[in-house]
């Protein structure tokens, strides 16, 4: 049974969407469906290779998500539906915690300064873990990161996360502005 049979869609064409797009969501749910169904005939090897398919995808539609929640906030149609902000209508109308809310806003926010990220995540090849990642480092180091972003994002599409995760943090030791005299003295944690 087909996702649109067992949950009401809405008619996204009510909200001004056109209905090429209406068309290609619903054909998404379906296919979602149909994959489910398959699994049952899998091995674990055809499993495998499917579960990698589905994270990058996943991506894929997390990477429309942010831009459509970008246009939506510059758009400002939130307002004029009653909402004190795109935050508020994200956590009245799609139930998100108000810090997932937040995080999606700024995410969406920081991609369009950092085009090699966004064109990575829209193709499937990094996850939106990746893109929180880079979008922390291009805040703490702006003047520094447009150069390396294509570097970064290449290491974010090859490495394992946490090999990715160190090349980022010794990207933002190496334009620290103000390093720290002797590397050698442990951090000192305030509680």
């Amino acid at each position: 049974m087909a996702l649109a049979e067992v949950t009401p869609v809405r008619d996204i064409g009510e909200v001004g969407f056109h209905a090429d797009v209406e068309e290609a969501l619903r054909r998404l749910e379906v296919a979602v469906e149909d994959a489910r169904g398959a699994l049952d005939s899998f091995d674990g090897l055809q499993l495998g290779e499917t579960a990698q398919r589905v994270v990058e995808l996943r991506s894929q539609v997390e990477a429309l998500e942010l831009e459509t929640l970008a246009r939506y906030r510059d758009s400002l149609d939130w307002a004029a539906d009653g909402y004190k902000s795109p935050n508020a209508w994200l956590r009245a109308v799609c139930r998100l915690p108000k810090g997932a809310a937040g995080k999606r806003l700024a995410l969406a926010r920081k991609l369009k300064s950092m085009p090699a990220t966004a064109a990575s995540f829209a193709a499937g090849r990094i996850t939106i873990d990746h893109v929180d990642r880079l979008g922390k480092a291009a805040t703490t180091r702006p003047e520094h990161f447009a150069d390396a972003e294509a570097l970064l994002v290449g290491n974010a599409e090859r490495l394992q996360f946490a090999d990715f995760a160190k090349t980022v943090a010794r990207f933002e030791e190496l334009t620290d502005p103000e390093p720290d005299p002797d590397p050698t003295t442990p951090k000192r944690k305030l509680h």
